[in-house]
Parts: C-alpha cells; structure tokens; sequence
C-alpha cells in the first residue's frame, strides 16, 4: 500500500445509521475524483451520543480497511466530520478600531476571530470552526471577505461552531488505535451548507435540513458561516419501525415498504403495496401505509419547527429552506408533505456532482470538499513560508 500523495485527502463521514470513509482528490471544473470508499452500518447515536462505541469502532476499522483496499492507498491522515448532534454553534458580533485607514489583511481578520473564540462552552466543547457570516467597514459597507479593502474599522458577525469533547476523545481513541496519525475535525453541516449552495444562496439566508436514519439536523446559513445549528433525534429509520408496529411486518419489509412508498397519490381503499416477508408476496393497505409514514413526518416537521423558534438571530421571514440527506429525501411526496407541515416550501437539495448526484451522499461530499480546500490553503500557505525563507536567504 501507498501513502497518500499530494492533493489526496481521506474523510471520514458519521451518518446516524453508517459510517464512511472516502479517498479523493480534485477532479475537473470543481468535480470530485474518488479514489477509494468504504462504508460500514452501526447501531448510531441518540440525543448526542453514541449507542455502542465499540460497534462503532468495529465500523469505522472496517469501513477504512475497504476504503485502503478499494484505493490501494494507506491511510494515516484523516478529516473527520463532526455531525449536528455533537455540535454547539454560537453567533458574535466583534470590531476593531484602527489609528488609520489601513488595508485589511488576513492577519486583521484572524485577530478580529480570536476576539470571538472564548465561550461558555470551553471546559465541554472544542472549537472546530470560526468564519464570517458579515463584515462591515468603516463606511458602513457589508462585504462578505474584507481582505484587500481600506478601512480604518473592521466589525464582522462572526460563528464558531463547537464539538463535544467526549465526541473526540471516542474517535481520538478509535483513530489511534487504528494507526491514524493525524486527524482535524470538521463541521458535517457547515461543510454539506458551503458545498451545496452557491455564494448567492448563502447571502440572502438558506435553511438546510438534513434528515438522516435516526437524527435530523436544522441549520441556518448565512455568508460563510451557520447562524443555527439544532439538531434532534428523528429520522427515516423511525419510519421503519411505524411501519413494522402498525403492519405488523418484519422490520426488514417494512424498510422495503418505506422505499415504495408515494405520497402524491390519494389511494383508494383496494389500493395496496407489496411487501417480501420470508418469500412471500404479501399485500399492505396504501390507504395505511401512506397515513403512517405521513404521521411521523408530520412529528419530523414539528421538531424541525421547533429547532427554527429557537434561533435567536435576526433573518427575514422568507428564507429558502432545503431538504438532504439519506432519511425521507427519497421518498416519493415527501418533500410536500413536509412543506405542507412545516409551513414553507422545501426544495431537494443534492450534490452537484452527476455522477453522485444522491442526497444521502450530501455531507460525504461536502466534508470532501472542504477538507480538500483546506488542503490546499495548507500548501500554499506552506509554500508561500518556503518562498518567503528562499527569499530572505538569498537578500542576504
């Protein structure tokens, strides 16, 4: 096996139900090339922690040992995503005051984000991300990057998105004892929210909801940064066990029922699906199976209402909100019949690459992309270092 090369990176994506893990790099005109991927089930997480943490690290050892050998590369650094449930975000407003007019660096940029890094949540979380959901000069202008403009103040609304502790340490543990070297986290739903949506989206607003086998994440964003994040546990997988108590069927043919399912269509009461149980086709009442799985999307719907009532942040009433993710995306009129609980129109949102154009493959991809940026700021930012000490020697 190889070591990874240059402009190659390894993620690692926790899903409520599975956990996969992708060797990629840049492909072309923003496209992905996927080297390698290894993907494993687990029992999941429940309100912020994990079920069975040894199943979980049978999973992540498995689904890496397929993604090495699918890539025939060795993996000893790691980008791993830290999902909704183990995520505090916090908003900020900070601002800084020149002698002069002078050009915003970088540099005045990140000392305005350390002003916004101490938290409450320091002695339980660890901070993963700090980025920019506004800045305004000191001609009251709002700029979504301020570098290279003058000004002689700098204010910005800044977001720092927080991971549990005890999050990190299980996988810290895991990885470790796994032979992974290195590993950074980063933010599942800020890393799906910048890939998926374009600069413009983000500007006016955007809601994401992302709905998985047993948890749901709500997110709003803004610029480059989430000004929400709420997270509960609900998702497609509750679907399933409806299914499996009202029809009475085997869990297995309940999770085969849920992929039939439409929702767009007023059955009659002869109308039915039919389900494999040991062999046998057997026929399941639409009218019921349509009211079940409607029944608990509506219980979807007034949670992820309730995570919007707690945002504190001010933002306009109608903003776009978007559904992703492997948990009701799929299901035929789900969409609508979510619009129609919560009250606003949902689009689908999927990745923009054609050939994994799926909504469960949402965060994998996002979290692929931004690993790969972050990469590459690394490399340049290092190569910018060598340049300047080649330089300096060579003045002397």
């Amino acid at each position: 096996e190889e070591n990874m090369s240059q402009g190659m990176v390894a993620v690692l994506d926790i899903g409520s139900s599975s956990v996969r893990i992708v060797v990629g790099k840049r492909g072309i005109n923003g496209t992905f090339n996927i080297l390698g991927t290894g993907e494993s089930e687990y029992s999941g997480y429940v309100d912020g922690e994990f079920l069975d943490t040894n199943e979980l690290a049978t999973a992540i050892n498995l689904a890496k040992a397929n993604a090495e050998t699918n890539s025939g590369l060795e993996i000893r650094d790691l980008f791993v995503g830290v999902p909704g449930e183990f995520s505090l975000c916090e908003t900020k407003l900070v601002s800084q005051n020149y002698p002069k007019k002078i050009r915003i660096s970088k540099e005045n940029v990140q000392d305005l984000f350390l002003k916004a890094s101490g938290s409450e949540f320091e002695t339980t979380h660890t901070m993963i991300n700090c980025s920019g959901i506004y800045f305004v000069l000191s001609d009251n202008r709002r700029v979504v990057d301020p570098v290279g403009e003058r000004s002689s103040r700098l204010s910005a609304s800044i977001s720092c998105i927080w991971a549990d502790n005890t999050f990190i340490e299980i996988i810290n543990g895991i990885l470790s004892s796994l032979g992974i070297q290195n590993c950074e986290y980063l933010s599942s739903p800020l890393a799906e929210g910048m890939y998926l949506l374009d600069e413009n989206q983000r500007e006016k607003y955007a809601i994401i909801i992302d709905c998985g086998y047993i948890s749901t994440s709500v997110s709003l964003i803004r610029g480059k940064g989430l000004v929400m994040l709420n997270s509960f546990s609900l998702g497609g997988g509750h679907i399933s066990a409806d299914l499996q108590q009202c029809l009475h069927i085997p869990f297995a043919s309940a999770e085969q029922l849920k992929s039939k399912v439409v929702l767009s269509i007023s059955p009659s009461q002869n109308d039915v699906y039919e389900v494999q149980i040991q062999s046998k086709t057997v026929p399941v009442s639409m009218q019921m199976t349509n009211a079940v799985v409607c029944a608990r999307i509506d219980m979807i719907a007034s949670a992820i209402n309730k995570c919007l009532n707690l945002c504190k942040e001010e933002h306009p009433e109608f903003v776009d909100v978007y559904l992703t993710g492997g948990g009701i995306s799929y299901i035929r009129g789900a969409k609508d019949q979510l619009s129609k609980s919560i009250g606003r129109n949902v689009k689908l949102l999927m990745p923009k690459d054609a050939q994994m154009s799926k909504a469960y493959l949402s965060s994998t991809l996002g979290l692929l992309d931004m690993a790969l940026d972050k990469q590459a700021d690394e490399s340049t930012s290092f190569s910018q270092k060598v340049k300047g000490f080649l330089a300096k020697i060579f003045q002397r």
